[in-house]
């Protein structure tokens, strides 16, 4: 028992001892991998993840639903998933130098981590390679000439449709940008005329205020001097037939001066009265002239862009129907397409038909015959709309004619019951329809 709790020294190994022996041993790190494959690799990591993010999501966008972008959209995909998955190897390089090759954080889960990692980004690797050689068979197809006239039509009728689609694209993007820079302007012009005219209408109501205040006091001042120089006539008139010998003659001179230098100061503040209204007058004046100048100005800012308007108008109708003569020349197109490859199946049997073509027809045909069973259904659903305006004049006219009894309630309740399941008829058709 002794024995088997004993413990022998000679398998311990001294940390002094361990450590001389990692110094002895070469595990310097290369700075070659620290520089090329740590920092230099990780840099073009993160910007290769960046840029291809970004245009994978440009290149997945509606307007761009050509095979060409398709394959450029996977190509981003793949080269993203690379640029990922090659990063826990460069951040393990990026460390320092002076960290030893040991010390790294090389645990068992971040080796597993690697070992996945690394699969993926070759298998992103080489479907990125993959996708470069269906790109470039893709464009060979397209566009490369062929000795047939069949071929070459058919890559000009492609290369027709495909540039037509983009400049009507362009062209209809860059007028519904300048009809909305338009739309703006006019809005923020009738915004500041409004403005105008309710700060025109406000100041002109304190002027015609402020006027009326002083034509008011003007009309007081000369009520007051009318009473002066009327007070002042009557007592010049009336002779001195008082028998009060006690007050003297200059009293009553006094009295008539006082009432002459009252008159001249009202006189006075009449005349300023009538300058201090005289300026406001002008004021008014001035201040009118120049909103009258602002309201010529907003007029014929305002004209100037009903004009603007109005050409961007006739450009947007002459693009419309620039538009529709193209929708016309590329379903010519398309019916000429149609012809050349039942002439070649007629005449050649030998020769390979575009297979993308083909599958534009039929896609063509199919969408036409999904647009007339549309129509014919939007017809019905019209039909039961007009039974259904029917049946409600009928109810009206039933709910006019009834008494007022127990069976005129139960007959509203079935019509209404009635009402409600045309009424779920028709939402689940509008449903079906719109799926």
């Amino acid at each position: 028992m002794s024995s088997l709790n004993s413990t022998d020294d000679e398998f311990v190994i001294d940390s002094d001892v361990l450590s001389s022996i990692r110094k002895s041993l070469s595990l310097a790190r290369n700075p070659f991998d620290h520089y090329v494959n740590g920092v230099c690799g990780l840099i073009i990591c993160l910007l290769g993840i960046v840029s291809n993010a970004l245009s994978f999501s440009i290149l997945i966008r509606r307007v761009m639903r050509l095979s060409t972008y398709v394959y450029l959209a996977g190509l981003c995909l793949s080269d993203f998933t690379t640029c990922l998955f090659l990063l826990p190897g460069y951040i393990l390089n990026a460390y320092p130098l002076e960290i030893p090759d040991y010390d790294l954080p090389r645990t068992y889960a971040y080796t597993k981590l690697l070992i996945i990692a690394g699969a993926i980004s070759t298998t992103g690797r080489v479907l990125s390679v993959w996708l470069c050689v269906a790109f470039t068979i893709d464009r060979w197809i397209r566009f490369v000439p062929s000795n047939t006239l069949m071929n070459s039509s058919r890559s000009f009728s492609n290369i027709d449709l495909s540039n037509s689609s983009s400049s009507s694209y362009l062209e209809q993007t860059v007028l519904q940008a300048q009809i909305k820079r338009a739309i703006s302007c006019n809005e923020t012009m009738e915004a500041s005329i409004k403005r105008l005219r309710s700060e025109s209408q406000n100041s002109l109501d304190d002027l015609k205020n402020k006027n009326e205040s002083l034509e008011r006091s003007l009309h007081e001042s000369k009520i007051k001097v009318s009473e002066l120089e009327h007070v002042l006539d009557r007592t010049k008139q009336q002779p001195i037939t008082s028998n009060d010998t006690s007050t003297p003659i200059s009293i009553y001179e006094q009295q008539i001066n006082t009432l002459q230098n009252e008159k001249l100061e009202l006189k006075l503040q009449i005349q300023n009265n009538q300058n201090l209204h005289s300026k406001e007058v002008t004021q008014l004046e001035q201040t009118i002239h120049e909103l009258k100048h602002q309201l010529n100005d907003t007029e014929n800012k305002l004209k100037l862009s009903e004009i603007d308007q109005e050409k961007l108008n006739s450009l947007n109708k002459n693009n419309s129907n620039q538009l529709i003569e193209k929708t016309k020349q590329n379903e010519q197109l398309q019916k000429r397409v149609i012809e050349f490859e039942l002439m070649t199946s007629t005449m050649n049997s030998t020769n390979v038909v575009n297979q993308s073509l083909v599958n534009d027809v039929k896609r063509i045909t199919d969408i036409r015959y999904e647009n007339e069973q549309l129509k014919k259904e939007i017809e019905l659903l019209k039909l039961k709309c007009n039974d259904r305006i029917l049946h409600d004049e009928e109810i009206r006219m039933l709910r006019k004619q009834v008494d007022t009894s127990n069976n005129y309630r139960t007959l509203i309740a079935k019509q209404e019951a009635e009402i409600l399941k045309l009424r779920e008829q028709l939402a689940n058709k509008n449903k079906i329809d719109i799926i």
